[in-house]
């Protein structure tokens, strides 16, 4: 018969057991009562047990297990329970992070030298980095050992995402050194010799002229590879709303495409090839538009 008590809490109990430790009283103790600190706080959302235990296994990670008690009593609780939510996708939690920690986000890219809509670019960018997660792993959120001010973490973690950001967009190709953007076909290999500058204008014409959203949006998806489920938890949207906000994106884009080619090319023929050349290959075209257009990164 089992005689040691098990937590009242069922969240505790299921931390417990995925730290593999259901019969340590001592540390069921302590979580319960960071469990508790927590939930004054942040009471209205809850992380779901495997997410808060990988969160809090972190945290532990170089502590002798004996210490393990003593550790837990030391962290900042509910941060800890806030990073673990969003790590774990919760709506309620993400509309959290949007107001604590989105303004953080903005003081960090102040260090930058850009402009209002690469700032606001790269904002969105490096809050999909640190909710989404990737191949190589979970959210960066989940990066947080729940010592020290989560807002100043939040301000160093962003400063590092945006540099990297800006580092991995000079590793692409640029847009007038791409020989293969429009095919190898005769016809196209004359465009390239008498008109390519003027496809190139208006193709970043055309993207210069969406909207923020909408040049995050792509730059996301088709330079970062984020999909589209992953967006929409990091926007906070229905996932066919994501999709519809996509297509919608990459409709417009053609279209102010198709409107600055007329303008510079004035022929019809030449534009139609134009914009087919762009539709059948519009990945590989947004992966070489998007060359740093960020200026070099300087302390402010």
């Amino acid at each position: 018969m089992d005689t040691i008590a098990r937590p009242a809490d069922r969240l505790v109990q299921g931390v417990c057991l995925q730290l593999q430790a259901a019969s340590d009283v001592e540390l069921a103790s302590a979580l319960e009562s960071l469990v508790s600190s927590a939930k004054q706080v942040y009471g209205n959302f809850a992380p779901g047990a495997e997410t808060l235990a990988r969160q809090l296994a972190a945290c532990l990670e170089g502590h002798e297990r004996t210490a393990w008690c003593e550790h837990l009593r030391t962290l900042n609780a509910a941060d800890v329970w806030l990073c673990a939510a969003l790590a774990a996708g919760e709506a309620k939690a993400v509309r959290v992070f949007e107001r604590r920690l989105g303004p953080e986000i903005g003081l960090a890219l102040r260090r930058f030298s850009l402009s209002d809509d690469q700032r606001a670019e790269l904002a969105q960018r490096v809050r999909v980095r640190l909710l989404v997660a990737t191949d190589d792993g979970p959210p960066r959120i989940a990066l947080y050992r729940g010592w020290g001010s989560l807002e100043g973490w939040t301000r160093t973690l962003t400063a590092r995402l945006a540099l990297n950001a800006i580092r991995d967009s000079r590793g692409v190709e640029p847009l007038d050194r791409a020989p293969d953007l429009l095919g190898a076909s005769p016809e196209f290999a004359a465009l390239r010799a008498s008109r390519r500058e003027l496809f190139l204008q208006a193709l970043q014409k055309a993207f210069q002229s969406l909207g923020h959203r909408e040049r995050a949006l792509l730059r996301l998806r088709y330079l970062d590879g984020v999909q589209a489920n992953a967006l929409a938890r990091s926007y906070d949207v229905h996932e066919s709303t994501m999709s519809r906000w996509l297509a919608n994106a990459r409709t417009e884009l053609q279209a102010r495409f198709d409107a600055e080619a007329t303008t510079l090319v004035q022929d019809d023929v030449a534009v139609a090839e134009l914009l087919g050349a762009m539709q059948s290959r519009f990945g590989q075209s947004l992966q070489q538009l998007f060359v740093s257009e960020l200026a070099d990164p300087t302390e402010g």
